[in-house]
């Protein structure tokens, strides 16, 4: 072979070795993608349920898993912006908001304030304080239509849409609880907090 011979084999090779390592690269690149985005999915999964498990737990009495599982049955595989109140209703059903002897149940939007009068005494309580508030209370979820996977990050806004999943669940909660408000208070006085809260004893 001579040297001109050898000088176009070796232009040949080094004109085809930059796109094959761009492109070895790029393979790499999307594969790493793939992976991550795949275990960040998975954790935001089990993040969630951990913290709705340890949550639930510090109540006595409820199969968490169980009432894990009818969560997420009512936004999995569903668009975020479309999970109804009464999506939630074999949820509240699974753990009724139990009325007990001698404590008051306060309802409110108004959380600061609520939760000011309810701290440190027993005879007030906020939907957070039940099982099912306590442990969703401050957590963000919703699913996607086709995946068999639950959110936390990507969900709508509280005003993003007014059937997202977080929303719903809590004007589903304090409509749980407003039917013992009616009863108990038919005839009565009861006393409200800026004009937005409710108690019931």
């Amino acid at each position: 072979m001579e040297r001109g011979e050898v000088g176009d084999v070796r232009k040949k090779r080094s004109k085809w070795a930059i796109p094959l390592v761009l492109l070895v690269v790029l393979v790499l690149l999307i594969i790493i993608a793939v992976v991550l985005g795949v275990t960040l999915t998975g954790r935001q999964s089990a993040g969630l349920k951990t913290d709705f498990l340890n949550r639930c737990q510090n109540f006595k009495g409820y199969d968490c898993e169980n009432i894990w599982n009818t969560f997420k049955q009512v936004f999995v595989n569903r668009d975020p912006c479309n999970v109804s109140e009464e999506a939630y209703d074999p949820l509240i059903a699974a753990v009724p908001f139990k009325r007990l002897c001698n404590q008051t149940m306060l309802w409110s939007k108004t959380n600061k304030a609520v939760h000011e009068l309810t701290t440190g005494r027993d005879c007030f309580r906020t939907i957070e304080d039940t099982v099912l508030g306590s442990s969703l209370n401050n957590l963000s979820w919703c699913g996607m239509k086709g995946s068999d996977e639950t959110f936390t990050t990507g969900c709508p806004e509280w005003n993003e849409c007014v059937n997202n999943s977080v929303r719903s669940f809590w004007r589903r909660a304090s409509a749980a609880v407003s039917p013992k408000l009616v009863t108990r208070c038919s005839g009565e006085k009861c006393p409200s907090c800026g004009g937005t809260s409710a108690l019931i004893s």
